[in-house]
């Protein structure tokens, strides 16, 4: 490992401050080696110490999403016997639909959630004619 040596006349100062004379000793960003402080490896190049960290963090939630999947653990609060339900006890299937053309806007679902479809894509993706598509229930008061 290199040794970094700074300027005399840099002294002690806050991180911001010292972010600040380097940026200026590199305005064109020709240097472009970022170094971390790790309290096991010292000052070290920052990609590595981070992604070192990142994957670890996925290798953990791996782990318990895996457990927590196949009931080799339990989250707190839960315990004794799992009862099986079919999810159709709790759903109640409503097939109403939209009667006439642009009734209603129209939804688009996705991994993150429920959107509005001129939100989600920036354009319409659906037919010109939406009479028929199905139309979610009011909501119960």
């Amino acid at each position: 490992m290199k040794e970094i040596r700074f300027p005399a006349d840099w002294g002690f100062d806050k991180l911001k401050n010292l972010a600040n004379k380097s940026m200026a000793r590199n305005p064109d960003f020709s240097s472009t080696l970022v170094l971390a402080n790790s309290a096991q490896a010292g000052i070290v190049p920052q990609s590595g110490h981070f992604q070192k960290d990142i994957a670890a963090k996925q290798k953990q939630k791996k782990w318990l999403i895996q457990n927590l999947l196949t009931g080799k653990l339990r989250l707190a609060g839960f315990c004794g016997e799992r009862e099986q339900v079919r999810l159709g006890d709790y759903l109640v299937e409503h097939n109403e639909v939209i009667t006439k053309n642009n009734q209603y806007p129209i939804l688009t679902s996705s991994r993150r959630g429920i959107f509005l479809q001129l939100e989600y894509y920036t354009q319409e993706v659906a037919g010109k004619d939406n009479v028929r598509y199905n139309r979610p229930p009011s909501p119960v008061s």
